[in-house]
């Protein structure tokens, strides 16, 4: 393990190990950021899985006398270079200098170097995936990106009390739809949200795997002479565009004992893709790209040299929408004095989810949402219908608590 230097620039090495799997049934601010320049190895003379069940079929498009297929094998005998770099899963940044803070010059755009796919600092897998059926593709619960090795306790600057195989903490992963050419972004994934690395004291740092949530969730894009810091919102948390951990926050299904299973999927606000025509074969693009964050908390230059597995999954679920008269109902909320009422009077039952930031949901039961916990005038409490073993749980309401 060495850390090499070149005026502020720290130059780290990751091996990473990928597995994808498709199945189809049914403010806390950044430590600092690593730059790499080094060439690395994913998955060492192995290869990449991606399989799918039932109903599906998929084709890699960046294989020559690529067949479809329920199993594809991708072979990562090449080296690939693996950096921390900024970005949202459709534009990708590389700050190229880094100060005596390990912090890049968002003053200098001409200091951020635009990353693209084919780039040695991203990965990119173009897929293709067909199915006859009706259904939705959401990111499932087997997924998970964890240290290849949680043992060996080899961080810079731990005194030897934690692996630098933590660098997991902050790996994302981003799902994009391929719709007439153009590229439209499904979801994020943040999958470890409790990795928790701290300083307390200088070049003495500490880790925990079951910490606190960073505050925010941030990237960083270049924007004509300026140098933008994006905190994803709880809008993006509350639809589905940015999932937050591996396990689902937003699911509570009836309590009668047919319904009472674990849901398959780690964010049920929005699927990945959408099939829905049953009466022909269709086809959809989906780009995954993943990357280490340089705004997270966990890109860190004491996880030099850490090596990252990844598991991938996807299920394919069959449910029904959530009926009219419950969307229309939802949509009548309003927020008073600590209680959510439909209309002008009649106080709201059960039945339904509520949010204050988009990640966690509990269900509403007259008394677990009051004037102190909502916060202050000018917030929002998000609502949803509740989800099932048979049906899906409606969009998303954005309730104002401004209301006297």
């Amino acid at each position: 393990m060495k850390e090499k230097k070149s005026g502020n620039k720290r130059f780290l090495k990751i091996s990473i190990v990928l597995y994808i799997v498709i199945i189809a049934i049914i403010v806390v601010y950044t430590v600092s950021w690593f730059i790499t320049n080094r060439r690395v190895e994913v998955g060492t003379n192995e290869e990449i899985s991606i399989n799918v069940g039932a109903k599906l079929e998929i084709l890699q498009l960046d294989k020559e006398d690529a067949n479809w297929s329920t199993s594809i094998k991708i072979n990562t005998a090449d080296d690939l270079s693996y950096s921390d770099i900024t970005g949202n899963g459709l534009k990708f940044y590389f700050p190229t200098y880094l100060d005596g803070n390990d912090q890049p010059n968002t003053n200098d755009v001409e200091s951020y170097k635009e990353v693209k796919d084919g780039d040695t600092n991203l990965i990119t897998i173009r897929l293709k995936v067909r199915t006859a059926d009706n259904i939705d593709l959401y990111l499932s619960n087997a997924s998970y990106v964890m240290p290849e090795d949680e043992e060996t306790k080899d961080a810079l600057f731990s005194g030897g009390q934690f692996a630098n195989d933590y660098i997991a903490g902050a790996s994302r992963v981003a799902f994009i739809e391929v719709v007439d050419g153009e590229e439209v972004l499904k979801n994020v994934w943040i999958p470890n949200d409790e990795y928790e690395l701290t300083y307390p004291e200088k070049d003495m740092a500490t880790f925990t795997k079951t910490g606190t949530r960073e505050e925010s969730y941030t990237y960083q894009t270049v924007n004509g002479n300026a140098v933008e810091t994006i905190t994803y919102t709880a809008d993006d948390f509350a639809n589905g565009l940015v999932t937050v951990g591996s396990k689902n926050l937003a699911f509570n299904v009836a309590s009668d004992e047919e319904n009472a299973t674990i849901p398959p999927m780690i964010n049920s606000g929005a699927p990945i893709l959408s099939f829905t025509d049953s009466n022909a074969v269709q086809e959809k693009e989906l780009i995954i790209r993943m990357w280490f964050e340089g705004t997270d908390r966990e890109a860190d230059k004491a996880f030099n040299g850490g090596r990252v597995k990844y598991n991938v999954s996807f299920v394919g679920i069959i449910k029904d929408n959530a009926s009219t008269a419950d969307v229309e109902r939802l949509n009548t909320l309003q927020y008073r004095n600590g209680q959510l009422y439909f209309g002008a009077e009649t106080e709201a039952g059960t039945g339904f989810l509520y949010s204050l930031n988009g990640i966690d949901w509990s269900e509403y039961n007259k008394t677990n949402l009051t004037t102190s916990n909502v916060g202050t005038v000018g917030e929002y409490v998000y609502v949803k219908t509740k989800e099932t073993s048979s049906v899906k749980s409606s969009e998303v309401v954005k309730i104002p608590t401004n209301l006297t």
